[in-house]
């Protein structure tokens, strides 16, 4: 299990005008979903911005069922509980909507889980997130299935280690995303663990080089 962080510099002029208009930093975490390209259409957090903001989670994932399809601005709202579970398992969503027990999954690969939903439903991702130093983990929403809620059937999820850092506003914590206030960056963590991110007075983002 890997603990990430990023930190996040900010020019004191950005802050201001940020906070001024309601302006939020954000985080969305990239996810393979049945074979589809890396999707971020979940933030992850959102913060007030600050000159100084530091971000960290770990690789612990729950899921939940639920029923709704993906439309931009709207928050997350599942209707199960959420379930913690591994890689190479697999959780199953009953005719009666309810979320069974994660078990053993051999048909996926490494770095990957697996939903099966017996009705029509969408997947709804979490991690654990803590937003400042020594602050408490909370298990916060990521990610809501691709062109859902789907069919019966089977998806495979695929959570990688690359993080979008982007302002916008009028979102909060598990609104569902599809524009950015602002160009986002990705960081990739592949082979690491943290990351430094500046935003300079001209509004460009940089990765410090480690």
């Amino acid at each position: 299990m890997a603990t990430y962080e990023v930190k996040v510099t900010i020019p004191k002029k950005w802050v201001e005008t940020f906070n001024e208009n309601g302006t939020k930093l954000c985080f969305s975490h990239g996810v393979k979903d049945s074979g589809s390209g890396l999707n971020f259409n979940v933030v992850g957090t959102a913060v007030v911005a600050a000159e100084n903001v530091k971000l960290t989670w770990t690789d612990v994932y729950w899921i939940a069922g639920g029923r709704q399809s993906f439309s931009a601005g709207t928050k997350i709202d599942a209707t199960t509980n959420p379930e913690k579970i591994k890689f190479h398992q697999m959780v199953k969503l009953d005719k009666a909507f309810v979320l069974e027990p994660p078990v053993q999954d051999d048909k996926v690969e490494d770095g990957q889980f697996s939903f099966n939903n017996e009705p029509i439903a969408s997947a709804y991702l979490y991690k654990s997130v803590a937003q400042e130093d020594g602050g408490k983990e909370e298990t916060l929403p990521f990610y809501i299935s691709q062109g859902g809620p789907n069919p019966p059937g089977r998806s495979i999820f695929t959570p990688k280690p690359v993080t979008r850092i982007y302002f916008a506003k009028h979102v909060e914590t598990g609104t569902m995303i599809e524009d950015y206030q602002t160009v986002p960056i990705d960081i990739d963590l592949t082979g690491k663990t943290k990351a430094e991110v500046a935003y300079d007075a001209d509004g460009n983002w940089k990765e410090k080089e480690a």
